[in-house]
């Protein structure tokens, strides 16, 4: 749990574990994720399992905002004399943000949650757990359209198992879209892999080559 205050020390601001009023509201999220989960579904361990990617990736989004806060405290981008005010200003927009299911900013981290249900919870018995999969991956390309060539991949593939009214279409456009940005990340990739290897005769055989290679 993070707390902060301005300590003894003029001008320097320290972390404080004595001041709930100034709480960065983590444990908040754990309980209303708790919250959430019916009286079965607690009881039922591996259901209970299925949501802590999606509350790991929550309290990961929720950690980076507080260190980035932190951050603008060090170089003085927040002075000293507003740290309290600022603080109180971000803890309002992480409770806004987990009401209202916008918490997470990194597109990354909706492609794992989608790719998680996927993996864990879709079946063909049950398809309908492809849409909050396809959310996941419609906010993914929202966040950030440019680097989304997986989520664009993983909105064809919920479509087609969802089959609502033009479908197919909408899956086929999904298609050429991933393809487009993945073979522009190919490229990229590959003119990388050919620098490094003029410049550099130690990179082949190197563990950055081996990571290139695979992709």
């Amino acid at each position: 749990m993070f707390w902060f205050s301005e300590s003894n020390t003029e001008g320097i601001i320290t972390l404080d574990f004595n001041k709930p009023r100034f709480s960065i509201g983590i444990s908040e999220l754990h309980l209303s994720y708790l919250d959430k989960k019916s009286i079965d579904e607690v009881a039922n361990v591996a259901q209970d399992l299925k949501g802590l990617e999606t509350l790991k990736l929550e309290m990961s989004t929720v950690e980076e905002q507080w260190a980035m806060f932190l951050r603008k405290l060090d170089d003085d981008t927040i002075p000293s004399d507003h740290a309290e005010e600022e603080c109180n200003k971000l803890i309002d927009l992480l409770r806004k943000d987990y009401k209202e299911e916008k918490i997470i900013k990194n597109s990354y981290y909706h492609t794992v949650i989608a790719n998680d249900i996927i993996m864990n919870e879709w079946s063909i018995r049950n398809s309908s757990k492809a849409k909050p999969a396809l959310s996941h991956f419609e906010k993914a390309v929202q966040l950030d359209e440019a680097a989304s060539g997986a989520a664009h991949l993983g909105i064809a593939w919920c479509t087609l198992i969802i089959q609502d009214k033009n479908y197919k279409k909408k899956a086929l456009e999904s298609f050429d879209k991933s393809l487009k940005i993945l073979s522009n990340e190919m490229a990229m990739l590959n003119s990388m892999q050919l620098l490094l290897e003029q410049k550099q005769p130690t990179f082949i055989g190197s563990e950055l080559y081996k990571q290139l290679m695979t992709k």
